[in-house]
């Protein structure tokens, strides 16, 4: 009898960092097999906004029955840094299994987090610095609710420097690979051979590189919030009815949404953010070895 099938390697995060375009790209190699299907967060059951429960019998076989032989098996889980149990039970579902951990300067990242959740829906103010000053509103009904954390805790989500910590005590270095935006986009193919390396994958292939997931704004509220309300049971229904119904529905949330330069944060807000995240770019930087100061270094 054959066991469960196990993942290789997780891409855990963090959002906005660059996750979608290293995914992306590793899934091009011939090597890897990335599970198709962004966020199965199998190991998070204590981030209560995911609805996950613990892992059990053979969770992965349905996303990566298609693997085959030999090839490196991964999957892309964005939320899982902020688990506190996921290092642990991912170490425990598979002993030698790596992780890839993707990081960003904090101000640019909670910026893009902002607009991703607007994005998305999630997110009901629209104005960054507004829903700065929710945080600690929304944080003690994340802390009440016995939560670790919340996708709207914006501060909270660029504080990375703990969860990184946590995966290499956990895990150990040698299965820890810690990538940094800015050499992801300044320097894309060296940082996916490292990558490929890291991952015993196939470091001769070389994918397009080029921008991933740029930011967009939704053109139509109205019509998102119909795509969103149409009830799980309808959406069955008409698969089975209309086959390319689903197709349709992809479509027009795709032609909803258009490619648009983010608004800037504005010279008070992003001093202040700079400060806000000083002491924990210090600590990410004495983590890895590496100065990374120049995040909240900004000069006009």
């Amino acid at each position: 009898m054959t066991g469960p099938i196990k993942p290789d390697f997780h891409l855990v995060g963090a959002p906005r960092c660059g996750t979608t375009a290293m995914s992306q790209y590793l899934a091009m190699n011939p090597s890897v097999f990335m599970v198709p299907v962004k966020g199965t967060h199998f190991f998070a059951p204590d981030l209560a906004f995911l609805d996950r429960r613990e892992p059990g019998g053979d969770p992965f076989r349905p996303f990566m029955e298609g693997a085959g032989q030999g090839r490196i098996k991964g999957e892309t889980s964005v939320w899982h840094v902020y688990s506190e149990r996921a290092p642990a039970l991912m170490n425990d579902f598979n002993p030698a299994v790596k992780v890839i951990i993707m990081i960003r300067d904090p101000v640019d990242m909670v910026h893009s987090l902002h607009a991703r959740m607007v994005l998305d829906g999630l997110e009901t103010i629209e104005d960054f610095s507004e829903a700065l000053a929710m945080e600690a509103k929304r944080k003690e009904a994340v802390i009440a609710a016995g939560a670790a954390f919340g996708p709207l805790l914006y501060t909270e989500a660029a504080r990375l420097s703990g969860r990184v910590r946590r995966y290499l005590e956990v895990l150990g270095p040698e299965r820890v690979r810690v990538i940094v935006h800015d050499d992801l986009r300044d320097f894309p193919e060296r940082t996916y051979v490292e990558t490929c390396e890291f991952l015993g994958a196939d470091p001769t292939h070389r994918p397009a590189f080029k921008v991933v997931n740029p930011n967009r704004k939704v053109r139509s509220r109205l019509l998102e919030k119909a795509l969103k309300r149409t009830p799980r049971s309808v959406i069955r229904a008409k698969r089975k009815l209309m086959p390319g119904s689903a197709s349709i529905g992809g479509t027009l949330e795709r032609m909803n949404k258009k490619e648009v330069a983010r608004a800037s944060i504005g010279r008070e807000l992003e001093t202040s953010l700079s400060e806000t995240f000083a002491e924990e770019v210090g600590l990410m930087s004495e983590l890895l070895k590496r100065d990374l100061t120049g995040w909240v270094a900004r000069t006009y």
